[in-house]
């Protein structure tokens, strides 16, 4: 899945800056990734395309 999602960052034309993951409960990992885009329809591109690869739950943007 790390391999797809990787690729699909690079595929939008975006750098990921950051990335962390950890296990969760029933074998679910959560990935956090800060990543450069242009704007804010290049991050709801990026989002949507994350979405929908085989193995995402859910993509989201996160404010910290």
């Amino acid at each position: 899945i790390l391999a797809g999602i990787t690729a699909a960052v690079a595929q939008m034309n975006s750098n990921i800056l950051d990335i962390q993951s950890r296990a969760r409960e029933g074998g679910v990992y959560q990935v956090r990734m800060r990543v450069s885009v242009t704007d804010k329809a290049h991050l709801e591109h990026l989002l949507a395309k994350l979405s929908h690869l085989q193995g995402v739950v859910q993509a989201e943007r996160a404010i910290s």
